[in-house]
């Protein structure tokens, strides 16, 4: 789609030049062009369907990484599935005392890119459900997780009655 950009009228009476043409954001090489990655092209295109394999290695991860943040596990068997960022902070989380025991109740998915899987997870904590979230790319042949997402006021220990 192009639009025609009118231009200004001459103020000496001549007639008006003819308005130049100004190609949108949908012009040219775009939203079925292979490699086109635009927020624009990004957000018209639909995900893909998650095949059964990328979705039990997302729930594999998560139930390995809720065990890392309930110190039921170390922290280094994450570290080739995971980038500096979150296993800094999952080192963090992990060093926290009074971090509950987390159960995984489901695991949403989807791939926005060929090479991205995101996933909503929905874990038990206290007897109430959390979300969290979680991003994983392939990178020289890998899946590694570069986010995962939570609210820390979920974790925080119930208080006691006294």
């Amino acid at each position: 789609m192009t639009i025609t950009i009118p231009t200004a009228r001459p103020i000496n009476g001549a007639a008006p030049a003819a308005g130049r043409l100004q190609p949108t954001l949908f012009d040219g090489p775009g939203l079925g062009t292979p490699g086109f990655d635009t927020p624009v092209a990004r957000a018209h295109r639909p995900p893909e369907v998650v095949d059964l394999a990328s979705h039990q290695r997302v729930r594999q991860f998560a139930l390995v990484t809720l065990e890392v943040m309930s110190g039921r596990r170390p922290v280094a068997q994450l570290a080739r599935w995971t980038n500096d960022q979150v296993l800094t902070m999952l080192q963090l989380i992990a060093r926290r005392p009074g971090i509950p025991r987390m159960q995984l109740a489901s695991v949403h998915c989807q791939r926005p890119l060929p090479d991205t899987l995101e996933a909503v997870l929905r874990v038990r904590v206290h007897g109430r459900s959390i979300a969290m979230a979680c991003q994983m790319k392939l990178q020289k042949r890998r899946w590694i997780c570069t986010v995962w997402d939570y609210r820390p006021e979920d974790l925080r220990p119930l208080a006691r009655a006294a």
